[in-house]
């Protein structure tokens, strides 16, 4: 499953942002068998009205696994154990509304707990799942980007920066 949930930047907290490639899952993406999940953003949030992957903001003090494990619990309705994370892809981001450069962690987690859910109606109208190789037109760029080079197999790419 997956949607934005996108807040101010909080004083302390790195400019770091946690996406699941494909939260409740126990297997590494294949683009012949995995279905992707994404979520609709609701008028006046971050992406309105596009599909996105579960997301977020890190708090203060918080390590990079909690933040994107705190994020399963509060979006999704899922429990994932930290140690159950996989680092799956790095995306060195600028983003073309704020020029802001942000790194987007997506992980992959090998077992979690519970019945996805949309635990966050208010920020999230819907989910739903596709097959990687036949996402919707209407899905974030850069999430789309993304999930292309996680398919392709590679760790890190850029996206939004000059050629």
């Amino acid at each position: 499953m997956a949607r934005q949930h996108r807040s101010p930047a909080r004083r302390g907290a790195p400019n770091v942002r946690n996406r699941s490639a494909d939260p409740g899952r126990g297997r590494p993406p294949r683009p012949d068998r995995r279905r992707h999940g994404a979520a609709r953003a609701p008028p006046k949030h971050y992406a309105n009205g596009m599909w996105h992957l579960p997301a977020g903001h890190m708090e203060p003090g918080e390590p990079v696994t909690r933040s994107m494990t705190r994020e399963a619990e509060e979006e999704l309705g899922i429990t994932i154990a930290e140690n159950n994370l996989v680092l799956i892809h790095t995306l060195h981001h600028l983003d073309a509304d704020d020029g802001r450069s942000r790194l987007q962690l997506f992980f992959h987690p090998t077992h979690s707990e519970g019945q996805v859910r949309n635990a966050e109606p208010h920020k999230c109208e819907e989910l739903r799942r596709w097959p990687l190789y036949r996402l919707p037109a209407d899905i974030v760029p850069y999430t789309a980007h993304a999930l292309a080079e996680i398919t392709r197999g590679n760790p890190l790419s850029t996206v939004g920066w000059p050629a």
